[in-house]
């Protein structure tokens, strides 16, 4: 969230800083004047300062001379005038606005409140000046040797932000989300100024910023510790990072994909022909680039109707056999998936420990319980948790009826329905269906309705006495009676 320049604001706030002086000795006086002043220049405006010049501060309020009034001059100014401040004047912040961005901010050893084990930091920039105070404040943490091995930069970002953000040889994990990326897009020999991020295991990245996907690609394919990956951009930039490349350490893929607008198509494209990145395929195209893919992640951001067809239908069959996936997720996808497409997911990756597949919320798709789930109870022996629209009709008629003793292999623990059809209001069908999916699988613990959790109370409490009574049976006694 930036920072706010009204001046009535700040007036306020800062009437709540009292600092004493008194009683300390001339080095706890100065380092709290050097705090102070951190305070007051962390705020942000267009004036060196605002408001009424209260007695004994007009030495900080008269500007430099010349005709640089910013950056580093200010901040010597402030620094060559506060010996000259009578103590009993540092107890009061002045009653106004002081700001300033100063681009050599670290010069000045102005964070004492910034600790040497500081390895996180968070920033929220929502317009040009965050983006400036988040520069300094990089700069100064470089400046001053802090280790920084997690940062997460979201919003409005800058080609500067960028170079001080890659001044951190030393990440762990670094995101970078942006919609109004700032400045020209970011080319091969920006890219090569960020260095290789020797260490980095996790990186969230919008593509929106560069100006060729291939080349950030070859820049993320020299990540080798590189495990967790996250992209956001339109099916173009990812297409054009991944293609052609192996991310040998990458375990986890999440890619959201961002509308791409025909009349946009050309201009937009990273590729040289986009009929290319349209076709089936590319499913495989992601797996083969990830040969050590654990879990894959496709999401559209906004509604399907305004994305193109990303992956197939016939992209199922052809995922080689010997992949390692063990969750997929397909959120939103312009993907017209029947029971028979579902079945050969699971067949095509018997691994799979997740499995969640959520179609638009216009379309409120479901699929047939008794068909998917019949199937998962035998031939899905690594399933725990599966996330899909259910039509549970099937499992309530007492037509359809499965034996306790006849239950299933697999280990699914937890079923989420985003939405269902034909849930049952009555005892006697929730009965049902609370026999019928036990048997299905005995070791199901939750059952969960996104938003309609009181309506599954009763199901949940009767699955639960079932699943507790085939565990640990009652039996009587042997006492002679």
């Amino acid at each position: 969230m930036p920072l706010s320049t009204n001046k009535d604001i700040w007036t306020e706030i800062l009437e709540y800083f009292r600092v004493s002086l008194s009683r300390d000795n001339a080095d706890e006086i100065k380092e709290k004047r050097r705090i102070i002043l951190s305070i007051a220049l962390c705020v942000q405006c267009s004036l060196f300062f605002e408001g009424p010049r209260i007695s004994g501060w007009g030495f900080l309020l008269d500007r430099p001379s010349g005709k640089d009034h910013d950056g580093p001059q200010v901040a010597t100014h402030l620094l060559s005038v506060s010996h000259q401040i009578s103590p009993s004047f540092w107890e009061h912040l002045p009653q106004g606005v002081l700001a300033v961005a100063i681009p050599l901010y670290q010069a000045y050893h102005l964070t004492a409140l910034a600790s040497s084990s500081l390895q996180s930091i968070n920033f929220q920039a929502g317009d040009s000046s965050s983006a400036v105070a988040s520069s300094i404040i990089l700069d100064t943490l470089n400046y001053r040797g802090i280790r920084m091995l997690d940062i997460i930069y979201t919003d409005y970002i800058t080609k500067n932000v960028l170079s001080r953000i890659f001044q951190f040889s030393e990440l762990r994990s670094l995101t970078l989300k942006t919609t109004q990326y700032r400045g020209s897009h970011l080319e091969s020999s920006d890219i090569q100024s960020f260095g290789t991020l020797a260490h980095l295991t996790t990186l969230n990245l919008s593509l929106g910023m560069f100006q060729m996907a291939s080349d950030v690609g070859r820049w993320i394919e020299s990540m080798a510790q590189l495990s967790v990956l996250s992209l956001l951009g339109r099916w173009p930039s990812v297409y054009g990072c991944i293609q052609n490349r192996t991310f040998v350490a990458v375990q986890s893929l999440s890619v959201i994909l961002q509308p791409c607008y025909s009349s946009r198509r050309r201009r937009l494209s990273t590729v040289s022909n986009w009929s290319t990145v349209t076709n089936s395929g590319n499913l495989l195209t992601i797996v083969k680039a990830f040969p050590s893919l654990h879990s894959l992640s496709l999401e559209n951001e906004a509604n399907e109707n305004t994305n193109e067809i990303i992956i197939s239908r016939a992209d199922i069959p052809k995922a080689p056999k010997e992949s390692p996936l063990r969750c997929l997720e397909l959120r939103n996808m312009k993907l017209a998936l029947d029971e028979a497409d579902i079945i050969n997911i699971m067949r095509a990756w018997p691994s799979l420990e997740s499995l969640s597949i959520i179609p638009s919320a216009n379309k409120r798709l479901s699929y047939s319980a008794s068909e998917i789930l019949a199937y998962a109870s035998h031939g899905a022996r690594c399933l725990r948790e599966m996330n899909l629209p259910l039509d549970l009709s099937s499992l309530t008629s007492t037509s359809y009826s499965i034996s306790i003793r006849s239950s299933g292999k697999c280990p699914l623990r937890r079923l989420e329905l985003p939405w269902v059809r034909n849930l049952p209001q009555d005892l006697k069908g929730t009965l049902m269906l609370a026999r019928n999916l036990v048997a299905l699988f005995p070791k199901l613990h939750d059952v969960t309705l996104l938003d309609l959790e009181s309506d599954i109370r009763d199901l949940r409490t009767i699955i639960e006495f079932l699943r507790d009574t085939i565990s640990s049976p009652p039996h009587r006694s042997d006492d002679g009676v």
